[in-house]
């Protein structure tokens, strides 16, 4: 989760394995939270395998927080739960102080998520791609102006017009 400042504010909590956390940062009273992970956990219902177990965290607007692990940590499982895309098997986690498990359309304008593997549709251009995504988060407004804007500012205004299976990193980097 990438916000706007250069400061990394995270706070990590009920880690109950044999990882433990070495590195801790409180919020110093900054404000509510725009993230919210408390006490979650998820077991794979197939195999009964613990993905993540206890995983709290916060992140502010304003702040870059940054989410560090090795292979097979759970870091992809926590942010596909933060997203609303797999559900936690315990824990609450909360998107501009509301619950994802009953509110995950409010949250979903909030929350930016560019998986590992390619969610892109192969025959659609970027900007269509770009215009689909807009339109599925709910935004309003004037979608291609916003999309200019943000390609100007990456330096990617050439990749536009190209179909999107072509440039899977770029593309999926500018739906965030």
């Amino acid at each position: 989760l990438i916000q706007k400042r250069n400061r990394v504010v995270v706070e990590v909590a009920g880690l109950e394995s044999n990882v433990k956390a070495s590195w801790h940062e409180t919020d110093q009273g900054i404000g509510e939270p725009t993230l919210s992970v408390d006490s979650v956990s998820k077991v794979w219902e197939t195999t009964g395998e613990v993905a993540v177990r206890g995983f709290s965290m916060k992140a502010f607007s304003g702040q870059v927080t940054v989410l560090l692990g090795h292979n097979g940590a759970g870091k992809s499982t926590t942010y596909a739960m933060i997203c609303g895309t797999t559900p936690a098997t315990e824990g609450e986690i909360t998107v501009l102080g509301e619950p994802i498990s009953t509110s995950i359309c409010g949250s979903r304008p909030a929350v930016g998520y560019c998986p590992q593997t390619n969610c892109v549709f192969n025959n659609l251009t970027v900007e269509d791609h770009l215009r689909l995504l807009f339109i599925l988060k709910g935004g309003e407004g004037i979608w291609k102006d916003e999309a200019d804007v943000l390609c100007m500012q990456l330096d990617m205004t050439f990749i536009m017009k190209k179909v999107s299976g072509q440039q899977f990193t770029d593309s999926s980097l500018l739906t965030l």
